[in-house]
């Protein structure tokens, strides 16, 4: 494992190089099968669970809007205990769209937002950087995860965490960090970053985003298949 220095930067890996994708050594043949297949699995739940919560969100939020024209309706017509009860029905149609909103909202989180090259900032502590890597959960060991408070973040552990080489403008040095996804703002700059292993793993800066070198882009296909 790759020595490194870590900073108080919540869900951050400060590094004077690539941090390793599992923080140990090589995995046998089944685990990385068996790792394969789970983020698969988990993939696929994400995106199967996210359209069952939009077609209940859609069904609520039409109950809703017949329920609020029936208490206007009601209202209309001085029937006020009828429009009294349907107040209250869309008041709980009302929680319960609020609900799925959250939990769709987290879902989506869950699902891996940015790529490779594109230029970020940190959300909290500001500095610019670029993608380098990512993982569709924390992959860090358990006593870094302890140490930055990962489990105490909105998201905790179970989100896309990615590799940032650090703009040297920012954090002078060529720093890499490990990032949580809810900590990442797309960087709408259009400017270039500053690091010692830009041209290493990158071929160009067109529109706004880097373009990963094919080595790169092994290493992200190799860190997938683990």
């Amino acid at each position: 494992m790759l020595a490194s220095r870590i900073y108080p930067d919540c869900g951050c890996f400060q590094s004077r190089s690539l941090p390793s994708a599992c923080g140990s050594g090589a995995l046998s043949t089944s685990r990385r099968a068996c790792r394969r297949a789970n983020r698969r699995q988990r993939s696929a739940a994400i995106t199967c669970a996210s359209l069952e919560v939009e077609t209940e969100l859609e069904q609520v939020s039409d109950a809703l809007s017949l329920k609020r024209a029936e208490m206007t309706d009601c209202v209309s017509r001085e029937d006020y205990s009828r429009a009294a009860d349907a107040r209250d029905a869309a008041h709980l149609l009302e929680l319960t769209v609020r609900k799925l909103q959250i939990q769709l909202d987290g879902e989506k989180r869950a699902a891996v937002r940015y790529k490779l090259g594109q230029c970020i900032v940190h959300r909290k502590y500001s500095y610019r950087g670029v993608i380098v890597g990512f993982h569709t959960e924390c992959e860090a060991g358990e006593g870094w995860i302890q140490t930055m408070r990962v489990d105490t973040l909105p998201f905790g552990r179970k989100q896309p965490f990615y590799n940032v080489l650090v703009d040297g403008a920012d954090r002078p040095g060529g720093h890499t960090t490990y990032v949580a996804q809810e900590n990442i703002v797309l960087d709408k700059s259009g400017e270039p970053i500053s690091h010692p292993l830009m041209e290493k793993l990158f071929s160009e800066f067109k529109d706004g985003a880097y373009v990963p070198r094919p080595g790169l882009l092994n290493q992200q296909q190799q860190d997938a298949d683990r």
